[in-house]
């Protein structure tokens, strides 16, 4: 794999042991690289033979968003075994280590980030992986060994098992913010009645996630996410993260258009719709994680995007429900002195933003959005606030701030499970009134309410 952000070149003396010892080679060069939230990600080689010479080493540190979960390299392990004697591109497992916080795996020839190739190659990379994707679908997973993941004994139960699941990882750290508490009960209560398939899930699927070479897919990558249900399940993470990388909403339907044509599945609007919204919420809770543990990226950058998430959660919501939500009244940014002592940060994080490249760009990036935050908060953090306590309070009938936080995160969950509109509005303009915080835009409402227009 290429085109990775290099962060460090000197592998820890006692990594270098551990692969020594692994697979009886010496490390002749190393660097880590920023490759997902969770984990810290070396890609090695070494004087070995392959398929030893080129490897990926995987670091589980503790401060990762999964450390201490049912998110663990033994059951990624499990994907590998798996897979390995089927027509799936997988990367070949090496080693484990026996604590299970370090995994070895063969380094797949190619490139996962293909954002700079043109639209032409981009489409091309897709097409391959889409194809690859139909096949792991048809992969008769009944008879794999996947020790310890638990196949869906009804329809419902093919999203079910996963809301659950991320629920018990997302209350690891005890209470969960009231927009989660209403998603995750509503995802639940709401659980399609019909599926496109049962099979085995990439269950992180689309760019970023396989290695393109030589005009085809050399291996899917990143099985963390990997569970059994329902293949629409795995066609709304290549919706999201194709959107996320930038690509059209058309090609995005081309992909889903090829997917029905090659796999013979019917896939439902209506499925796809809520399983976009489980994305985000497992996308929210690995955010979340990652502001408890720090995060490689610092918490800045995860703070920013939980809160982004909950609101996308909740307009997904209100998208399925049909429900009207009312645009909240945001604070007016012009009603701020352009003297203000914030402007001179802003303008100095904005050089440094322009001047910087690499690993130091996104950390500088990162910084100008907290000093907005924190200008946006100094100046309007306690409109905000009040107004979001005063819906609250309006639905819990109570002013106590101890007793209203309890009563409204258990009114949540009540109202996500009876799809109650009431609360989902408040919600709703609770997490636009947060997120606008931190970006300062206009309303995603507003723009939504004028685009029907």
């Amino acid at each position: 794999m290429t085109d990775d952000i290099t962060l460090e070149t000197d592998l820890p003396s006692e990594l270098a042991e551990w692969i020594w010892h692994s697979i009886g080679a010496h490390v002749q060069a190393a660097h880590r690289v920023l490759s997902g939230g969770s984990r810290t990600t070396w890609l090695v080689d070494t004087d070995g033979t392959e398929p030893t010479k080129e490897i990926v080493l995987r670091v589980e540190n503790g401060r990762g968003a999964f450390a201490n979960t049912q998110l663990t390299f033994e059951r990624e392990a499990v994907v590998y075994r798996a897979l390995r004697n089927t027509s799936v591109p997988v990367p070949g497992l090496i080693a484990l280590a026996d604590d299970g916080r370090k995994i070895l795996l063969s380094r797949a020839h190619g490139r996962a980030d293909l954002r700079r190739e043109s639209l032409d190659v981009r489409r091309a990379a897709l097409c391959r992986y889409v194809e690859v994707l139909t096949r792991l679908h048809d992969v008769d997973f009944a008879a794999l060994d996947l020790h310890g993941y638990e196949a869906p004994l009804d329809n419902r139960a093919h999203a079910r098992n996963e809301v659950r699941f991320w629920e018990r990882i997302a209350r690891v750290h005890g209470e969960l913010d009231p927009e989660l508490d209403y998603a995750f009960a509503w995802l639940y209560a709401n659980a399609p009645a019909e599926i496109s398939g049962t099979a085995l899930l990439h269950g992180d699927a689309g760019p970023g996630n396989f290695v393109y070479g030589n005009d085809e897919v050399t291996a899917l990558i990143d099985w963390e996410f990997a569970h059994i249900g329902d293949p629409a399940d795995d066609l709304a993470w290549l919706e999201f993260r194709m959107a996320r990388e930038g690509e059209s909403p058309d090609l995005a339907r081309e992909m889903i258009e090829q997917y029905v044509e090659t796999s013979g599945r019917r896939i439902d609007p209506g499925a796809l719709h809520y399983y976009g919204c489980l994305v985000r919420v497992r996308c929210a809770v690995t955010a979340a994680l990652s502001i408890a543990f720090g995060g490689p990226l610092g918490r800045g950058a995860y703070r920013q995007a939980h809160r982004r998430l909950l609101r996308d959660v909740l307009l997904q919501i209100v998208g399925i429900t049909g429900f009207s939500v009312e645009n909240p009244e945001l604070p007016r940014l012009s009603a701020v002195s352009s003297s203000d002592c914030f402007d001179d940060a802003l303008e100095s994080v904005a050089r440094l933003v322009s001047s910087t490249r690499g690993p130091s760009k996104l950390h500088a990036l990162w910084l100008q959005a907290t000093v907005r935050f924190l200008c946006n908060t100094h100046h309007f953090g306690r409109e905000i606030e009040l107004a979001n306590d005063l819906e609250a309070a309006n639905v819990v009938a109570t002013t106590e701030a101890a007793t209203q936080r309890t009563s409204f995160a258990a009114l949540a969950a009540a109202g996500g499970a009876a799809s109650d509109p009431t609360i989902l509005s408040v919600l709703t303009r609770r997490a636009v009134r947060n997120d606008w915080l931190w970006t300062g835009n206009e309303s995603i409402l507003a723009r939504q309410h004028d685009s029907k227009k």
